[in-house]
């Protein structure tokens, strides 16, 4: 699964867990740590494809590409939450 699943899990897990916080909170945060890290492999993609959105659309390559990144780890978050949440009902 590689470092994108580990860290958040394992590390994060940990140090969140040491909070006295709900498991909601601790799982979506968790989720989203696993989202970023699963789009920093996505990046020189989302650049490419940022840019040619960018001169599509008459704006900068910089707001396509958050917008871009912002909606990515937002799917992968929410994939992550829905797999986990199979596999532990499971």
């Amino acid at each position: 699964m590689g470092f994108w699943v580990g860290i958040p899990v394992f590390v994060i897990g940990n140090i969140l867990s040491k909070f006295n916080i709900p498991v909601f909170i601790h799982i979506v945060c968790i989720s989203i740590s696993v989202g970023l890290f699963f789009s920093l492999y996505f990046i020189p993609f989302h650049l490419k494809v940022a840019h040619l959105v960018g001169e599509m659309k008459n704006e900068s390559t910089i707001k396509a590409f958050s917008r871009l990144q912002l909606v990515f780890v937002l799917l992968s978050a929410t994939a992550f939450y829905v797999i986990i949440n199979v596999v532990l009902v499971l």
